[in-house]
């Protein structure tokens, strides 16, 4: 760990770096891509995204696909860790996804032209096309709480409500619901495989 710290370069420098992608993440003005480095470990690669009437298809449109090579260049930034005792430490839980920084990436560019991970793909387009049936069929309101229940997506869930699951200690049924959608992902595999 204090290997990689060292090796870690200084928050505003910049520069380029190539990895998988290992995960994709929307937020209303980025599109967050998890990219295993082999010279960085994991870094977090912001994109900025344009408006939100690209919401729904900025993945397809940028080309970005699990398990695919992606060249990213911009500004690093370390993360740092909690400022204050009791402040939530965003180092050591990012530490705890393997995550070692971010990257504001000013340009993209994808290495390779395949599919990435056809299956792992497949389940993420799968869970993306129930968040946008759900963004038209749920109140604003709602939207958050459904997301979590059903797909697993807490981003777009009102922290107060979050916060009142925690209170009540039935936070897990959100935790639950992530996992219900791994094993009906497995079952729905293992059929296909027969």
């Amino acid at each position: 760990d204090e290997e990689m710290e060292m090796r870690l370069p200084e928050t505003g420098d910049t520069l380029s770096a190539e990895g998988r992608i290992s995960e994709i993440r929307e937020t209303d003005r980025y599109l967050a891509l998890t990219v295993e480095t082999e010279e960085l470990g994991k870094i977090l690669v912001y994109t900025k995204r344009e408006g939100e009437e690209e919401k729904a298809e900025r993945q397809e449109e940028m080309g970005y696909r699990l398990g695919q090579k992606v060249l990213a260049w911009g500004e690093f930034s370390r993360i740092e860790p909690a400022g204050n005792p009791g402040q939530f430490d965003l180092k050591r839980y990012y530490r705890a996804r393997g995550i070692t920084g971010s990257l504001f990436a000013k340009q993209t560019e994808v290495r390779t032209e395949d599919e990435g991970w056809p299956y792992v793909n497949g389940l993420y387009q799968i869970r993306r096309y129930f968040c946008r049936v759900l963004e038209q069929i749920c109140l604003p309101e709602d939207l958050g709480l459904f997301q979590a229940v059903l797909l697993g997506e807490k981003e777009e869930m009102d922290p107060e409500i979050s916060e009142l699951y925690q209170k009540t200690g039935i936070s897990h049924l959100l935790a639950i619901s992530g996992l219900h959608l791994s094993i009906l992902g497995m079952g729905f595999y293992r059929i296909l495989r027969r």
